[in-house]
């Protein structure tokens, strides 16, 4: 069952929560359109109380992403943990894209 606009299955006090972790997990959120959107560091996230942008193809050189995705609160279906050795195309460590 996806979540109904206002009514969400995800808050924003669970991404909080995650963001918060020590030591940080990153994690994926599945959207309701099935794409998953991956949270590698906790400072590439900005939060509102319906909306979250999620920055991504981090700048080696700045350490800063350089566009950001934004998805809405109410489309979060899931969180899960992912792998710590996980590779994002166009992410470092991903040596195809250089």
């Amino acid at each position: 069952m996806f979540a109904r606009y206002n009514d969400p299955m995800i808050e924003v006090e669970d991404i909080q929560e995650r963001l918060r972790n020590v030591p940080f997990q990153p994690f994926r959120l599945q959207a309701s359109s099935g794409n998953y959107f991956h949270v590698l560091r906790p400072q590439d996230v900005v939060l509102t109380s319906e909306n979250m942008m999620i920055g991504v193809d981090i700048d080696p050189s700045s350490d800063l992403p350089t566009r950001g995705i934004t998805l809405a609160l109410s489309h979060v279906v899931s969180i899960e943990p992912v792998k710590k050795n996980l590779v994002i195309p166009g992410e470092p460590g991903d040596d195809e894209g250089e």
